[in-house]
């Protein structure tokens, strides 16, 4: 038995059993990956600590690229596998520095620690970036069959951008990086020429091509990190999952643009200037799915005036039509330019609220029920005052959930009983 295994692998048989003691003790079973009676995660850990009781790098690296990938697939987050890692190197060296073993100990176990942490990183990164360019995929081929505006078109191609970044990590070959240069890349020429025509708001067009140029950074940061040896995946991984959230985020910018030129070119109810109900399918579906692909949720307001039936009777029907168009103008004042507003039937509108909280949306709708209740409408002299009944629905599509006609009734038929308890309850106010 050579020096090394009688002194670090009586060390690490030790250090195995306390593990497994702590593990118990602790009930980390939050920590670990379950299956059935052992822990995967806690079985494949010992396996790679067992290793190090003699000089076995092939070895190591097998299990390690095992534990690695087991902790990828199942989620685990990546400073849990590096912690776990990190203990077991501070504990063995500890002891062999206090115990004054000989240098070359400490050495050979070093090494093969390192073997071990670069060997995780780079594995666990590997699946990591494999699941993300799956969902990728997903969401450049649900924005490809929705496409319907300019905007939405250049999120697909920033979808594109992002794919291509993700497979340059992946291989680790600088010469496929993307456009590096945010001017450059078919958004930036976009956002510097017409999007500046298309985006009127100039804080809006300000903060998307902020956004837009911290992608780039974090792309050039990638490119900087390949390039250094040796290559830190744990950084790799950050940096594209950094991207990823910046690339999401323009995303919902250039959404709710698409959805403003949407509504600027769209078929309006003449009498009260919103939207006509023929397009609800349309933009029920279209939400949905960008729900879907943005890992967003958004909102559903019915709206319907209180009584109304008694101010046609009452007042006649063209004070009728007066009462619904100051409803309209409430709506709108009180909304987004981004947000949907849709004549759904009489005195009944439905509001779509993208990118909305069920938080946000209910306080949207009692913003719009206070302001109509307190507003005034004069009838031949006489200052009349009406009110309004809301159910607010909030909706997060799952990945595997679809959008069909009956999915969108069954919705449409939730708020609409929230909608209806309002009513119950005595009126002008807003049930979520």
């Amino acid at each position: 038995m050579s020096e090394y295994e009688a002194i670090i692998g009586t060390k690490v048989a030790n250090y195995i059993d306390a593990f497994k003691d702590t593990y118990q003790e602790n009930d980390c079973d939050i920590y670990f990956i379950g299956n059935g009676e052992s822990s995967v995660y806690l079985d494949l850990s010992c396996k790679l600590f067992l290793r190090f009781q003699k000089i076995d790098q092939k070895g190591i690296l097998i299990e390690a690229k095992g534990l690695a990938q087991s902790c990828s697939k199942h989620n685990m987050p990546y400073i849990i596998l590096h912690n776990i890692i990190e203990r077991f190197k501070n504990t063995i060296l500890c002891d062999l520095l206090q115990e004054d073993h000989p240098s070359s100990l400490a050495y050979h176990f070093l090494k093969q620690l390192n073997i071990a942490s670069d060997t995780a990183s780079k594995y666990y990164l590997s699946q990591k970036i494999k699941k993300f360019i799956d969902t990728n995929q997903r969401r450049i081929k649900t924005i490809d069959e929705l496409i319907d505006s300019e905007s939405i078109y250049f999120f697909e191609g920033h979808l594109l951008w992002l794919d291509k970044l993700a497979h340059a990590i992946l291989d680790l070959n600088i010469d496929t990086l993307p456009e590096l240069c945010p001017k450059a890349c078919v958004l930036g020429k976009w956002l510097h020429a017409d999007g500046k025509e298309i985006i009127v708001e100039e804080q809006r067009w300000q903060h998307l091509d902020m956004l837009h140029r911290h992608l780039h950074l974090i792309a050039k940061r990638v490119q900087i990190s390949m390039r250094s040896t040796p290559i830190d995946y744990h950084y790799l991984l950050l940096l594209l999952s950094k991207a990823d959230l910046v690339s999401l985020s323009i995303g919902i910018d250039l959404t709710l643009i698409s959805n403003i030129e949407y509504i600027k070119c769209s078929s309006k109810d003449p009498l009260t200037g919103v939207l006509n109900r023929q397009l609800l399918d349309k933009i029920f579906k279209t939400q949905f799915e960008l729900s879907k692909t943005l890992d967003t949720g958004f909102a559903l307001i019915m709206a319907d005036i209180d009584n109304f039936k008694q101010v046609n009777d009452y007042y006649g029907h063209i004070f009728g039509d007066i009462v619904l168009k100051e409803f309209a103008n409430v709506m709108i004042d009180s909304t987004r330019k981004s947000d949907f507003i849709i004549r759904f039937g009489g005195e009944e509108f439905i509001i779509i609220l993208p990118v909305t909280t069920l938080h946000e949306s209910k306080e949207i709708a009692e913003k719009i029920c206070s302001k109509f209740a307190m507003k005034s409408i004069d009838k031949d002299n006489e200052s009349l005052r009406f009110t309004a009944s809301f159910g607010v629905s909030y909706i997060h599509p799952e990945a595997n959930e679809s959008s069909s006609t009956l999915h969108m009734s069954e919705l449409i038929d939730v708020v609409d009983q929230k909608l209806l308890l309002a009513k119950q309850l005595g009126k002008n106010r807003v049930v979520g």
